[in-house]
């Protein structure tokens, strides 16, 4: 991830959208990428292509791909 979600989750749009062009066109990116990553899992967890090993993934696999994808300090707002 670009940025972590407490990062997100801390931030003030309307803070935000007082700094300079190129910081919101920064932040702007950060997030596309990150929701763009995290679409992508939701989509391989959640609507798996039919005869691909997502497809057949159990609760641990799940796990791990998340693992695999995303840190926990990323993934976390505390």
């Amino acid at each position: 991830m670009n940025r972590p979600v407490k990062q997100w989750a801390n931030c003030n749009p309307k803070e935000m959208s007082l700094m300079s062009a190129a910081a919101i066109m920064y932040a702007l990116e950060d997030a596309k990428k990150d929701i763009l990553k995290m679409a992508e899992a939701l989509q391989v967890i959640g609507y798996p292509r039919r005869g691909t090993y997502e497809e057949m993934m159990d609760l641990d696999d799940v796990a791990k791909y998340v693992q695999d994808n995303f840190g926990l300090s990323d993934l976390s707002t505390d």
